[in-house]
């Protein structure tokens, strides 16, 4: 048996499973698409208290986050947290994913970057799994697989574990010279900003953290890209925009809601 667990994907979920494996003994094989961690980056960077407690990774915190701005399409807004509960940390991901993952290697977890999985057979007493990267495709015998391989999972397209209820659209970009307050995300609604959902402003050290998240079945013929250029050039809060620079911009599906099974033989 080459390993008793193999995990695919290699961002903070897969990551903190290795390592929770890994630290009771079990052999743990992780496998990463990409060669390098953290990157593509799609996600606006916001963890929890109670998850970062979970892996101790404080130092990876850009800012912490108590409070929020809700802006209402009719332009009145309300503010509310409380600066002395923290709500959220916004943490640089790079540094992040790569952390955690580190703390899996650090506990025995075997990482393999640039690899990706290509099929799945069923055995008795394991699964044979076939890898592929820079050098060919092997086969590897585990007795359990994992998928922690984001919104278009293989691992559950081929185990036929179904769809997530719902796939939101998110759109975000990373700027200078947002007029944002310490401690404070805004939110911005309304149909022509964000249909169905809102908009957001993160706070992010230097910069902040400008994005669009909707339900795909309520844009219509309009893009996030489209959206955004609303909210930031012809809203009647473009003018808090109006002298924003972009640093970068990210964009891909998010899965939302639970799926009804997450787990087949083995």
């Amino acid at each position: 048996m080459d390993s008793d667990v193999l995990i695919v994907g290699a961002g903070p979920v897969g990551g903190y499973l290795g390592k929770c494996l890994a630290e009771q003994g079990i052999h743990v094989i992780q496998i990463e698409e990409h060669l390098e961690i953290g990157r593509p980056f799609q996600c606006a960077g916001l963890v929890t208290p109670s998850a970062m407690d979970k892996v101790g990774l404080h130092d990876t915190t850009l800012t912490d986050v108590w409070g929020a701005r809700m802006h209402a399409p009719n332009g009145s807004s309300i503010e509310i947290g409380n600066p002395s509960q923290i709500r959220e940390h916004v943490v640089c991901r790079k540094r992040f994913d790569e952390a955690v993952v580190r703390q899996a290697i650090n506990a025995g977890v075997e990482l393999k970057l640039g690899t990706q999985i290509t099929d799945a057979v069923l055995n008795d007493d394991h699964i044979a799994v076939t890898i592929r990267d820079e050098a060919g495709e092997q086969t590897l015998r585990t007795r359990l697989l994992c998928g922690a391989d984001g919104a278009h999972s293989w691992v559950r397209s081929h185990a036929r574990l179904g769809r997530p209820p719902e796939t939101m659209i998110g759109f975000q970009v990373e700027a200078i010279g947002y007029p944002g307050l310490d401690g404070i995300l805004d939110m911005y609604t309304g149909f022509n900003i964000a249909p169905g959902l809102f908009s957001w402003v993160i706070p992010n050290g230097d910069t902040h953290r400008i994005g669009i998240w909707v339900r795909s079945r309520d844009v219509d013929e309009r893009s996030c890209e489209m959206l955004y250029d609303y909210l930031t050039k012809s809203s009647m809060f473009s003018e808090r925009f109006s002298d924003i620079q972009e640093v970068a911009r990210y964009c891909g599906p998010v899965p939302a809601g639970v799926l009804k099974r997450t787990t087949r033989e083995r």
